[in-house]
C-alpha cells in the first residue's frame, strides 16, 4: 500500500463477521419442519423396525443347515447334460 493511503476513503473492513442477534417473535420454520418430520415419520419408522428386528433376532435361519435333495451321480447323469454334471458335483463335495 502507498504510504499515502486515506483511511477515511477506504476503512479496514472488521477483523470478524459480526455475529446478528435477531429479535424476533416468529420461530425458524426450518425447525419446525425438522421436527415435524422427525415426529411423524422418523420416529414411528424407527420404532417399528427395532421391533421387527428385535422380532426376527430370535428367529434365526441358518442357511447352511440348508437340506438339499439328491440329485443322481455322475455316472447316472447323461451325456452333454452339464447342469446334471454340476449338481452331481456339488453334492459329492457336500458329502465329503
Amino acid at each position: 500500500m502507498p504510504s499515502d493511503y486515506d483511511k477515511d476513503a477506504y476503512p479496514e473492513p472488521p477483523r470478524q463477521t459480526p455475529i446478528v442477534d435477531k429479535q424476533t417473535t416468529l420461530p425458524n420454520p426450518a425447525l419446525i419442519l425438522t421436527k415435524l418430520f422427525y415426529y411423524s415419520v422418523d420416529l414411528p419408522v424407527t420404532t417399528f423396525r427395532e421391533l421387527v428386528e428385535g422380532i426376527h433376532s430370535g428367529n434365526k435361519y441358518n442357511y447352511y443347515h440348508q437340506k438339499f435333495r439328491r440329485v443322481p451321480e455322475l455316472t447316472e447323469c447323461t451325456e452333454g447334460d452339464y447342469t446334471c454334471y454340476y449338481e452331481a458335483e456339488m453334492q459329492w463335495r457336500r458329502d465329503q
